[in-house]
């Protein structure tokens, strides 16, 4: 984060002086390999990278009204805060602090208050004032974006099986869905003149596309389509300060388009990789300073990186290298102190071994679906926890965090195996047991020593790419049974690629079910559908949608009969029968039952008459004790053997 305020503060984009962009102002946007910040002029011209490759991470800056300061979420593995500064690269502040993720930040118009999604608990959009004070939860959703007059805020929500476009007072009271298609609809974003709102809907063949509609919800309009063959989706709407254009990404590129369509202009060259992806565009305001602005340069020791992105550059070209002890973590936000003084002038011997030395894999690794041994050399006297996260678009996943070594031991840990060798430099190699998904990851170890001082390693990243999607086959077979209440059932058998995305959309006689479903290393997965004789007959059509890792897509049609209603008619009468025919059954068993207790009862009796009389006693039968028979003999009640 500190060379990233440097690089600002040493590129004359945030100094002043002349605009040069135009009315539109530029564009900020984040940039992945790793995630950092850069601008770009309305034209196309003047691409420029704001940050040097370091650990941390920007991603999706926004400008405050003024154009004095820029908000966006940053990270260094650990999850996002939100973060804002002034325009000259000074004046770093961070908003929230908490064991949660934070991000999307939008000001407000007044420049007062900034909304964003966090994951604290309760989830959803939370507002917080400019200074980070009094954070305040709103609604359940995603994406804010504030309207011109600063009264409602818009945001995305899931509202039944699909995402919805939402608009709220800005104190979050009258939480309103927007009557949007019936695909799911995200991303909103005001127009300068809080008439029209952007968004992104996938009601075009199920891929992401850019629409605009009136700030009531009426009147949507279609503005971009994906051409044939194109399975990348369209994202991150922005409308430019005086709404003549709308940005947007497609493929990792930044683009901009008239609000009516026609064709797009491409900014950026970044491929669709995570590598070079850019997102999240944001319009500088036209009367502001911004990053292309003329300054006199600011003299520092440092001598200032090219900013011109190179087409031959790689993910994590130049891996980051082991920090010292003047260096890492505590440039880094939510890292730890480095304690090398032991607060009497005296050097600590634990301190002065720094940080966790990791060895594999190394930044930059990339694999097909191979999970990574994760090796780093531990120490006598510290307990190292292990830290791996995912990148799901912009944000971090935390996936593991769990203690791998205690002071030179390894601990087990379910699903992992670990593996210690104190006879070489002391390293510990992790192995992951199951098979990690496709993405990009992010791995760090933090150690604590006996006295409870803490330090971390820099965080690594890797790549493991997937299969990618060459074939979707759909089989479906089906089984009746001879049951009313459960007629049959089709087994849809689905044949993919290793962890592609699988999209299932059933319709029947106006009914829909759509299920979303994500594949494992198995290609080929069962989807059953169970038959009911409270809806039989008519036919139904699925549309199989996959996408695989490289958002490439394929669909496949077809239908399926369930259990007719003449059959359902058949089963019922059948099962009326068995209900029939059990209930007789029922009734001769219960009359069986009382017949041989009384045939039981008469002979109990012959037994007692017989042997009474053979010893010269009367059978008697006492009133009063509940009619039990008696054997009176010369002396009284008598015993009588049975």
């Amino acid at each position: 984060m500190v060379l990233l305020l440097s690089q600002l503060a040493m590129l004359a984009g945030f100094a002043g002086g002349a605009d040069g962009a135009g009315q539109n102002g530029e564009l900020v946007f984040g940039r992945g390999g790793p995630y950092n910040l850069a601008c770009i002029r309305a034209d196309g011209s003047g691409f420029r990278e704001l940050s040097v490759p370091t650990t941390a991470v920007e991603i999706q800056p926004a400008w405050s009204p003024s154009g004095q300061q820029l908000a966006f979420a940053g990270a260094n593995g650990a999850p996002y805060e939100i973060y804002t500064m002034d325009a000259d690269g000074t004046g770093l502040t961070r908003l929230t602090d908490n064991p949660a993720t934070d991000q999307d930040p939008v000001w407000s118009p007044d420049g007062t208050k900034l909304a964003f999604f966090s994951t604290r608990s309760p989830q959803g959009v939370w507002v917080i004032d400019a200074n980070g004070e009094n954070p305040t939860h709103l609604a359940q959703g995603y994406n804010p974006s504030w309207s011109p007059d600063g009264t409602k805020i818009a945001y995305d929500s899931v509202d039944g099986n699909d995402y919805d476009i939402f608009v709220m007072n800005a104190d979050g009271s009258e939480q309103t869905a927007l009557p949007t298609s019936t695909a799911a609809d995200w991303t909103p974003a005001w127009s300068a003149d809080g008439t029209r709102i952007a968004y992104v809907s996938f009601s075009d063949a199920g891929q992401g596309t850019i629409w605009t509609m009136a700030s009531d919800g009426s009147d949507p309009q279609q503005v971009t389509a994906v051409p044939s063959g194109d399975a990348g989706d369209d994202a991150d709407p922005a409308w430019a300060p005086d709404g003549s254009l709308i940005a947007y990404t497609h493929g990792g590129q930044v683009r901009v388009i008239a609000p009516n369509g026609g064709n797009a202009t491409t900014l950026t060259n970044a491929s669709g990789s995570f590598s070079r992806s850019d997102s999240a565009p944001s319009w500088r305001p036209a009367a502001a300073t911004g990053c292309h602005d003329e300054a006199e340069p600011t003299p520092t020791p440092t001598p200032t990186p090219s900013a011109t992105p190179t087409p031959s550059a790689t993910p994590m070209e130049s891996p980051t290298p082991a920090p010292t002890p003047d260096s890492s973590p505590n440039d880094v936000p939510g890292a730890s102190p480095s304690p090398f003084d032991d607060g009497n002038g005296e050097v600590d011997p634990f301190a002065a071994a720094g940080p966790p030395v990791l060895h594999t894999p190394s930044d930059g690794w990339q694999s097909a679906l191979d999970t990574p041994d994760w090796t780093w050399q531990v120490a006598d006297d510290a307990t190292d926890r292990f830290r791996l996260w995912v990148q799901q678009g912009p944000r971090l996943k935390k996936l593991f965090d769990f203690k791998a070594a205690s002071h030179g031991t390894a601990d087990s840990r379910a699903g992992f195996e670990i593996d210690y060798d104190a006879d070489v430099m002391d390293l510990l190699a992790l192995t992951y047991e199951n098979d990690l998904p496709p993405g990009h990851y992010v791995w760090q170890v933090a150690r604590t020593d006996r006295g409870g001082r803490q330090t971390s390693s820099p965080t690594r990243s890797f790549q493991i790419d997937g299969v990618p999607l060459k074939r979707l086959r759909v089989r479906t077979k089906s089984t009746k049974r001879e049951s009313y209440t459960s007629p049959g059932r089709t087994k849809m058998r689905i044949t993919a690629a290793p962890f592609a995305r699988v999209r299932i959309d059933l319709r029947r006689a106006g009914r829909r079910h759509v299920a979303n479903y994500r594949w494992r290393r198995d290609s080929t997965d069962t989807f059953t559908v169970l038959w009911s004789c409270s809806h039989p007959g008519g036919r139904y059509r699925y549309i199989v949608t996959a996408t695989g890792v490289r958002n490439e897509t394929l669909t496949r049609r077809g239908t399926f009969t369930p259990v007719s209603a003449e059959r359902c008619r058949t089963l019922h009468a059948r099962q009326i029968a068995r209900q029939q025919a059990r209930a007789r059954a029922r009734r001769d068993a219960e009359r069986r039952r009382a017949a041989g207790e009384r045939r039981r009862a008469t002979a109990e009796a012959r037994r007692f008459t017989t042997n009474c009389r053979r010893i010269g006693g009367v059978p008697v039968r006492l009133e009063g004790f509940a009619g039990s028979w008696f054997c009176r003999g010369p002396f009284g009640l008598i015993p009588v053997p049975h």
